[in-house]
């Protein structure tokens, strides 16, 4: 058992250094322009003499690839945005934004951090992030920009059934826009079956029910 320990603590040992070898942040730069971009400070992470990631914090307020950018931004090697905080109201793909918005684009979908409540696609959506205590509250895109998931601003009847406004319950809606899984906000009854408040439902793209927690806290069931 000794052995395989050693084993394993080796070959972790080996993708640790390799990582760093091959791919590493330079030092970061400080009071610079590159690609017409003011930057306060900025580094890059370097593979193999690519550069992978542009990682900065852009100066007052910025303008990223024609986007008003204020704080941190990420950018990856042909300088797409992929990461930044809006530092006014923008419109992006048809949707008007709020400033302090923060968007994260990823592959399996996109991560924003809204600037303050705001509705997109039939939903008011919490958000306030240039606050400190709302850094939890987030909305969620799936990659073809349907809403995946979100905390309402108020209890939401969503499918019929009555989904709890909570920042500790969240919202999440199929691809198809039904309803996936929500908190009740009322005793309910659903498939003959009452309900209590608080409980953690969730449904198939059918609407069907598949599970029902109750708990508040349903993601520390087993």
């Amino acid at each position: 058992m000794l052995n395989l320990y050693k084993a394993l603590f080796s070959y972790i040992l080996l993708i640790f250094i390799s990582i760093n070898a091959y791919s590493q942040y330079t030092e970061w730069e400080k009071d610079v322009v590159y690609h017409d971009i003011q930057f306060k400070k900025v580094r890059f992470l370097i593979e193999s003499n690519d550069t992978l990631i542009i990682q900065g914090v852009v100066k007052k307020e910025a303008i990223v690839n024609g986007i008003p950018c204020k704080r941190g931004v990420v950018l990856i090697n042909d300088w797409e945005l992929k990461t930044f905080i809006l530092a006014d109201d923008y419109t992006i793909d048809c949707v008007e934004y709020p400033e302090w918005t923060k968007i994260n684009h990823g592959q399996k979908g996109t991560l924003i951090f809204l600037g303050e409540d705001m509705e997109y696609q039939g939903y008011c959506c919490n958000g306030n992030y240039k606050k400190w205590y709302s850094t939890g509250i987030h909305t969620t895109l799936y990659p073809n920009g349907r809403l995946k998931g979100f905390y309402p601003c108020q209890n939401v009847v969503i499918d019929n059934i009555p989904c709890k406004s909570s920042p500790f319950a969240n919202v999440h809606l199929h691809p198809n826009g039904k309803l996936k899984d929500c908190t009740l906000y009322a005793e309910y009854e659903i498939e003959g079956k009452m309900y209590k408040k608080n409980t953690h439902v969730s449904f198939d793209e059918n609407g069907k029910l598949i599970r029902a927690d109750k708990y508040v806290l349903w993601w520390l069931r087993k």
